[in-house]
């Protein structure tokens, strides 16, 4: 009996390496939410010439296509693996920085422009919904139900320290060289974040029958 505790006790020891690398994606992911968060608004309204309701729906995007997409991301963390949600999750964030990109380069046509912005915040959405459900999945899977709460912190840390970060970065962007470059940059973290990712241990996905979100 005693051997079969120490065993499991073991097994659930958290891989401290593979944690880190988990939470360093996640901080380079939500990078592209952060970058373009102070640089967008001015775009949209400066450069697009559009008032703040549209300002404010190509904000809201963003949040409505991660609640729309939850359970999409639930059920790819339960059936494939969280760490195929989380990388691709990643590959929606730079998906959506990408048409930032486009956005940006079609700035002299507000309506084609505005129309690319509202796709690049609904991949940006799915991203985010992809990436949290994985990552927390992936490093509760890795360190044991038994320290859940310090994953759940530690990943709460990588997003919040990515806005804060991210933010300040993305206005100096702006201010010396316009939204090109804010876009560009935003790509860039969540590519170099799937790069990172493929260090961490992978976990097995959900083995029990499937349960309906609802």
């Amino acid at each position: 009996m005693a051997e079969a505790s120490a065993t499991t006790d073991q097994l659930s020891k958290p891989r401290m390496a593979d944690i880190v690398v988990i939470v360093a994606a996640v901080f380079l992911g939500f990078m592209a939410i952060g970058v373009p968060l102070p640089a967008l608004p001015v775009f949209i309204h400066d450069q697009l010439g559009c008032g703040g309701l549209l300002v404010g729906w190509v904000i809201a995007t963003q949040s409505i296509a991660t609640l729309v997409t939850r359970p999409l991301a639930a059920r790819l963390s339960d059936d494939r693996s969280p760490r195929v949600a989380a990388i691709a999750g990643l590959g929606g964030c730079a998906a959506a920085a990408t048409l930032y990109l486009f956005a940006s380069l079609l700035s002299t046509k507000p309506a084609a422009s505005l129309a690319v912005l509202f796709a690049g915040r609904s991949a940006l959405g799915l991203g985010e919904s992809l990436l949290i459900t994985g990552a927390l999945a992936w490093g509760i899977g890795l360190a044991g139900p038994g320290r859940a709460g310090k994953v759940m912190a530690w990943v709460g840390i990588a997003m919040y320290g990515a806005l804060a970060v991210g933010a300040p970065l993305g206005g100096a962007l702006l201010w010396s060289g316009g939204f090109l470059p804010v876009a560009v940059a935003a790509a860039s973290f969540p590519l170099a974040g799937i790069a990172v990712s493929g260090m961490a241990s992978p976990v097995a996905g959900a083995v029990q029958p499937p349960v309906s979100f609802l």
